[in-house]
């Protein structure tokens, strides 16, 4: 994961309309109907290219299941499952897309809770 990665998730996001935040969700005022917190994990390296590849997980937080829907179908669009969102630039490229989301069960009854898998593969060009 690198610093390129999570400008590239948070502008994504931006544009999917999804209030996002990278580990944690923090605000001085009234938290959001639904918001975004989002968790990377990658993989070793095996190739000699350096690229890497992992899951960039999306946990979308809500009080309703509709706003819940609406919001992954934003991120599911932003993130193609099959195209991809490619970003790059003279020395860095990375590829995200859409896998797979899940319901997740959550303590507190007012809240639900779906979380979104995106796979990555980013590399740099030295």
């Amino acid at each position: 994961m690198t610093r390129e990665l999570l400008a590239a998730v948070k502008a994504r996001m931006d544009t999917a309309g999804v209030p996002y935040q990278y580990e944690t969700y923090q605000t001085s005022g009234k938290l959001p109907p639904v918001y975004c917190v989002g968790h990377c994990s990658s993989s070793p390296v095996t190739e000699e290219s350096g690229m890497l590849s992992g899951t960039f997980l999306l946990t979308l937080v809500g009080t309703s299941w509709d706003a819940l829907t609406t919001a992954r179908e934003r991120i599911c669009w932003a993130f193609p499952r099959v195209a991809g969102y490619s970003t790059s630039d003279d020395e860095y490229a990375a590829v995200l897309f859409f896998s797979s989301a899940v319901a997740v069960p959550c303590d507190d009854a007012r809240l639900k809770k779906i979380q979104i898998n995106l796979k990555y593969i980013e590399w740099s060009v030295e």
